[in-house]
């Protein structure tokens, strides 16, 4: 689905009045979210990126919809990105009859407080999730949640890819991201990578490291995911959040 009502893409001019910072991935850990917002202490001179994924797998999906809308109605300077579990959620509410739908959120994604009293999307949220664009350009930084497919003709066009692609170093091409650093959300990261990345002052920085993985799992170490991780772009510092779910 390309939602024609959302542009692909926005492009950001630093205001040069607060700090900058990147946070993906938040999946539903509503508490978290707002302990990391509270711990970098946001101001509404700041800017905040937002890389998507910002439902299922946590407990709490509706409550992290409404703080974003709260901050963006509150002026704050909030530029949220869509993710491919965005994507998925509208292509179903359109595809799908309210039958099908009322069990996809209840039985799959388990986020039935998205629904209304009549099985529907609440209005606010799907006009907020129908705004949201693929990438975001920055002077310095192009921030998308899955990545760009260098090798299509025009990869600043390949929705698809922007939410469902996961991509590393190998992939980037400095001519066409015009020596921009790419940031990117999606792929779950070992936190200790993430970190490397950042030190090393990679051109390619991965922030997704798992915030809903905190009990056993058969393919994430507990011990290496379970933060939301968010990303200083002035001092190039990572802030971690552990799950307080």
């Amino acid at each position: 689905m390309n939602n024609l009502n959302s542009p692909y893409s926005i492009f950001v001019e630093n205001n040069n009045e607060g700090k900058r910072y990147v946070i993906s991935d938040i999946h539903g850990c509503a508490n978290t979210f707002k302990a990391l917002i509270e711990k970098i202490n946001l101001t509404k001179n700041d800017q905040l990126f937002l890389l998507g994924d910002y439902i299922d797998r946590g407990p709490d999906s509706k409550t992290v919809l409404d703080y974003i809308i709260y901050l963006m109605e509150n002026n704050y300077n909030v530029y949220a990105l869509r993710g491919n579990h965005e994507e998925n959620l509208l292509e179903a509410y359109r595809d799908y009859d309210t039958d099908a739908f009322t069990l996809m959120l209840k039985r799959i994604t388990k986020t039935p407080e998205l629904l209304d009293e009549n099985n529907k999307l609440r209005e606010k949220h799907l006009q907020f999730l129908e705004s949201l664009p693929y990438y975001i350009e920055l002077d310095n930084f192009f921030l998308v949640h899955g990545g760009f497919d260098l090798s299509k003709e025009n990869p600043f066009k390949d929705y698809k890819s922007m939410i469902n692609l996961y991509i590393d170093d190998d992939t980037y091409d400095t001519n066409i991201l015009k020596g921009k650093k790419l940031i990117h959300g999606h792929k779950v990261t070992k936190i200790q990578t993430i970190e490397d990345k950042i030190n090393s002052n990679s051109q390619v920085i991965p922030l997704d490291n798992g915030c809903a993985y905190v009990k056993k799992h058969k393919i994430y170490d507990i011990n290496e995911v379970g933060n939301l991780c968010c990303l200083d772009l002035d001092d190039f510092k990572l802030i971690q959040q552990r799950n307080i779910e």
